[in-house]
């Protein structure tokens, strides 16, 4: 699968230092204000001295040589175009033990931290000891920054943080969140970008998208063994989901909950992503016209796809689903559901596509699923099923209840379906049309069905009967099929069964005389005449 970044390390997004031209040759050595680096004595006073001296020239670098910084509370960057920069992330820790944000960033722009690691004590009591703080900041950039152990988030912008870059950081074993995106006040955050990082071990979510979150990028980053979601954009309390957001060709594996969950925001796209292991690879929750489109997800518990609760207009295209309980269901309305392969839902009673009674007017068209129970089980009402390749199911290739009246079942292939290829339960008004089954245990099977219409398909060996009808039925028509040489079943109902197409004629008379007897019509002579007519064509060139 093809990896999808936005912007890549190289990007001039990142080139953005967070200093002025004017100011970015200034620099401001801790240890020339007294900062020791010893990992014992406290340089929170050094360290602070060398930011506000920046802040005072306009800007600059405040540089931290090669050590470990000891800081009892937070470093606080207030003013413009200030950089704090360390020798590298394994070469400079600050390192704490209180119970507040070790660098808090506080109603400025352009401010940068990087290279540089960042360094809690994992005390999950500590809910303020966060590796960065960022509070009403605009266009900052944390850049190389390993933030580990952190008693709570390791990076969190919030309260009308707009236009920062979290860039080719690690973010290690958090008591939280990861990276964290939202919160505080009803002043929004938007135009985020996340890019290129690692977060592991988080008690909570790896990325978190939260409250007042709009136009967030989270694109080539790998997150894992977190103790809920990977990716999420769940908000909380009563507070307002924006959306928006687009997550892009991250890699996420083996964390506990859901691979990526989408809730309490529209307009999203998800795409490109590498999911494995968890409960579930893709959640929808709460969430209107996002899209799901060419993700890659596999090995999770009970599934791949899930759209759960106050969903609409979801597409989910060109996914990869793969696992011994992989599936996709469905519960919002509208729901377009393409070009999905979708391999190994075999748990008892999983359907590769499933539809709750609620999904209305969607389409489920060219999908392949394989090697499951059910190819589709549609519930749902005014929903087509159209051009999907389903093989090797161990239950019904597709199955049409009569909660989903008004349903089309066209042009789909089904090929080694233990039951029934295609099964009308009770349904109101299902065309099935156009679709070839082979060698399913009966190729189509209605039971008391009320004005369907099965017409223009196709069944090849079936084990027991092309068709058969179980119960009454009321105006259904069975018309212009084609059948294999097994029964056709008109039970006791009142299916009207006729022109069915014979199978295609084998001509006997192989003569090669080319002789034709006016006088005789037989379907024999006729055959010969026109074949050789054909293999003379054939041979000139006139046709291919």
């Amino acid at each position: 699968m093809a990896t999808w970044n936005l912007l890549n390390a190289d990007d001039p997004l990142l080139a953005r230092t967070a200093i002025s031209a004017a100011n970015k040759n200034i620099s401001f050595n801790v240890t020339d204000h007294g900062a020791v680096g010893d990992g014992v004595t406290d340089d929170t006073a050094a360290v602070q001295s060398a930011i506000t001296a920046a802040d005072a020239a306009g800007g600059g670098i405040v540089f931290l040589p090669r050590g470990t910084y000891l800081v009892s509370s937070s470093l606080v960057m207030t003013n413009d175009n200030t950089t704090l920069q360390g020798a590298g992330r394994s070469a400079t820790v600050i390192k704490t033990v209180s119970d507040a944000p070790i660098i808090k960033w506080q109603t400025a722009s352009n401010l940068c931290v990087r290279d540089l690691q960042l360094l809690g004590d994992g005390d999950s009591g500590k809910t303020n000891q966060r590796g960065i703080e960022v509070t009403t900041a605009d266009g900052g950039l944390i850049h190389n920054v390993h933030a580990k152990n952190l008693g709570y988030d390791g990076i969190l912008l919030l309260n009308g943080s707009v236009r920062n870059t979290v860039s080719n950081c690690i973010v290690e074993g958090s008591q939280d969140d990861g990276i964290n995106i939202g919160g505080g006040s009803l002043a929004p955050q938007y135009d985020n970008v996340i890019i290129g990082n690692t977060v592991f071990g988080s008690a909570n979510v790896g990325i978190h998208i939260s409250n007042y979150s709009s136009f967030t990028t989270v694109t080539g980053n790998t997150v894992y063994d977190c103790g809920e979601d990977g990716i999420n954009t769940f908000q909380t309390g009563a507070q307002v989901g924006l959306g928006n957001h687009t997550i892009i060709g991250n890699t996420i594996r083996d964390c506990t909950q859901f691979g990526i969950l989408i809730r309490d925001s529209d307009y999203n796209t998800v795409m490109g992503n590498n999911v494995s292991g968890g409960l579930r690879s893709l959640r929808a929750e709460n969430t209107s016209y996002t899209q799901f489109v060419a993700n890659n997800c596999s090995g999770a518990s009970i599934g791949g796809f899930l759209d759960d609760v106050d969903c609409s207009d979801l597409t989910v295209s060109g996914n990869s689903f793969s696992g011994t309980f992989s599936h996709i269901f469905l519960v919002g309305p509208r729901a377009v559901v393409q070009g999905n392969s979708v391999r190994g839902a075999t748990g008892a009673n999983f359907a590769s596509i499933y539809t709750a009674t609620t999904v209305t007017g969607s389409v489920f068209s060219s999908n392949i699923l394989s090697s499951g129970y059910m190819g589709v089980h549609v519930i749902g009402p005014d929903c087509v099923v159209s051009g999907n390749s389903i093989t090797d199911m161990s239950n019904h290739g597709i199955r049409v209840d009569s909660t989903a009246t008004d349903c089309v079942v066209s042009a789909n292939s089904l090929k080694t379906i233990t039951s029934n290829g295609v099964y009308l339960n009770s349904a109101t008004r299902a065309q099935v049309v156009g679709n070839k089954i082979n060698a399913a245990n009966k190729g189509i099977t209605i039971t008391a069905g009320v004005d369907c219409h099965v017409a223009d398909n196709y069944t090849v060996a079936s084990v027991a009967d092309s068709i058969s009808e179980n119960g009454a039925s009321s105006a259904t028509t069975v018309v212009h099929n084609r059948f294999d040489s097994t029964t056709v079943v008109n039970g006791t109902g009142s299916v009207l069964i006729k022109a069915t197409e014979s199978s295609a004629y084998t001509p006997t008379n192989v003569s090669t005389d080319r002789a034709y007897d006016a006088n005789s019509t037989t379907t024999d002579e006729l055959a010969d005449v026109l074949g050789t007519l054909i293999a003379d064509l054939q041979a000139n060139g006139i046709i291919g």
